[in-house]
């Protein structure tokens, strides 16, 4: 899943932002359960630049907060005009969690952005 997200910090450098992001994760991690995990790395991809990867197993709760399952999830943070795209990699499938995220991240790399300017949508 690819979403488009406000900026951390609107009028930051891309550094600044990876930075914003770090922090936003470190705090997310300190908050997980036992049992849990979230690793970082930063990275860079040849057509979108510098972002920041997330990579997590967490423990699913059902309807009466009972653990019904794990998930593993990717996340990768790229800044881009203003923005940050996120694409998101989940599977039930946590043994197979690392060569899935090395799969999230080779589609990832595929990812092409286009940006559209005000004066682009005024000619329309």
């Amino acid at each position: 899943m690819v979403s488009v997200l406000p900026s951390a910090v609107p009028y930051g450098t891309a550094d600044e932002e990876l930075d914003a992001i770090v922090e936003s994760l470190l705090t997310e991690r300190e908050g997980l359960p036992e049992g849990d995990e979230l690793h970082m790395s930063k990275t860079s991809f040849n057509k979108l630049g510098p972002a920041v990867q997330a990579s997590s197993v967490e423990t699913v709760h059902g309807q009466q907060g009972k653990p019904v399952g794990r998930l593993a999830m990717l996340r990768t943070f790229i800044p881009c005009a203003g923005k940050v795209i996120l694409a998101t990699g989940i599977t039930p499938q946590v043994e197979l969690s690392d060569t899935l995220f090395e799969l999230f991240t080779r589609i990832t790399a595929t990812l092409r952005v286009s940006v559209e300017t005000e004066s682009d949508e005024s000619d329309q």
